[in-house]
């Protein structure tokens, strides 16, 4: 509370732009939205991809109150840049949902990377 209360005075005083946060749960976010006051912080990051739509129901939420969000692993950090084989060889299985996935974009003709991004931009 101190250091948001700090974050708070720089931006009146015109030394801080936006105040934002990076959470890792819904709960995180939850809890700066109920003890936060009003307008105190502008901005979020979290993570949100086509696999982990944990922040789906809050986007709303997050949208009403007037937080930007910015998101982080929406490229589920390079995962499906690898091979079947280099996935097997780093987990010892290939993850089934990134396997399906990437099967409906070939299907779909649609390049893997930019139907990830349009999944989380459209969202």
């Amino acid at each position: 509370p101190d250091s948001l209360q700090a974050l708070i005075a720089a931006k009146k005083e015109g030394q801080v732009e936006k105040i934002g946060f990076s959470v890792y749960s819904p709960a995180q976010a939850r809890r700066l939205l109920a003890q936060a006051p009003e307008g105190a912080f502008d901005l979020i990051q979290l993570p949100f991809s086509v696999f982990d739509g944990r922040f789906l129901l809050l986007l709303p939420e997050l949208k009403a109150h007037g937080v930007e969000v910015h998101v982080r692993s929406a490229f589920l950090q390079g995962l499906p840049q690898l091979t079947q084989l280099e996935l097997t060889q780093l987990f010892g299985y290939a993850p089934a949902p990134l396997a399906a996935f990437r099967a409906l974009c070939i299907q779909q003709n649609l390049p893997l990377f930019p139907a990830l991004l349009a999944y989380v931009a459209c969202t």
